[in-house]
């Protein structure tokens, strides 16, 4: 009875001594795409305000200040709305 119970607790203590270097390599992967998409993230965003700069610098030769400022708003606005319409139909 007792070389059962110590084989079974030498055998849980295996299982768990897996289980925890396998939770601990699960871990590092999500932190490291965590970093990532941080990354990526801030090279998009950066991606975004020079191209949206470039479209505002081309609006701003053809037309005022002000409107081109206004149209650029307006055409950002459009873009973020649109995302967010697709973000709550993928989550559905």
């Amino acid at each position: 009875m007792l070389n059962t119970l110590a084989d079974f607790m030498i055998a849980l203590l295996d299982l768990v001594e897996a289980e925890i270097k396998l939770a601990r390599r699960g871990v590092v992967v999500l932190v490291a795409v965590l970093i990532i998409g941080f990354i990526a993230g801030l090279t998009i965003l950066g991606a975004l305000g020079l191209l949206t700069w470039a479209f505002y610098s081309i609006l701003n030769r053809v037309m005022s200040q002000p409107g081109a400022l206004t149209l650029c708003a307006l055409t950002l606005l459009v873009i973020a709305g649109l995302s967010i319409c697709y973000a709550r139909k993928l989550v559905r």
